[in-house]
């Protein structure tokens, strides 16, 4: 069995075409994980404010419930708009949403600590506040894709 020249490139140009679409499509997902992630921490910016300036609320209160609410609303926003193609996501089974915001509960507070942890090791560095909070927020916003997206809504 010969293979034509014209069946080879026909291959090569397929799969092009399918890394081109993989590659459009991973950036798509992390264009809308971020669109997600940055429309909820304004949501708990707003929230936080809210609580502690309109009703009153000690700071630490009103930081746990706008994190509390933050996680739900971010677990919903990827469930719905980052992460909607995965076949994980549309499970038959009842109890997938509930297993996923579990699972995405312990990535969040996994993330929690290592922003928290990052961002107290580079101020004890000598690294300026603003670098630290950034190299500490990028670090976990990196972690909390890659945790969505091969544990909590994995395929």
């Amino acid at each position: 069995y010969r293979v034509s020249s014209r069946s080879v490139n026909k291959l090569k140009a397929k799969r092009l075409k399918s890394n081109e679409s993989a590659i459009a499509s991973g950036f798509s997902q992390i264009l809308r994980f971020g669109v997600t992630g940055g429309g909820v921490t304004l949501f708990d910016w707003v929230l936080t404010w809210s609580l502690m300036v309109v009703l009153t609320l000690e700071s630490g209160d009103a930081r746990a419930i706008a994190i509390a609410c933050s996680i739900l609303l971010s677990w919903w926003g990827h469930r719905a708009l980052t992460f909607a193609h995965n076949k994980a996501v549309h499970h038959k089974d009842v109890s997938a949403p509930f297993s996923q915001l579990l699972r995405f509960i312990l990535t969040s507070s996994v993330c929690v600590v290592v922003n928290w942890s990052g961002f107290q090791f580079l101020l004890n560095a000598g690294c300026e506040l603003g670098p630290a909070l950034f190299c500490a927020s990028a670090a976990t916003a990196l972690l909390q894709f890659v945790g969505c997206k091969w544990f909590v809504y994995r395929r």
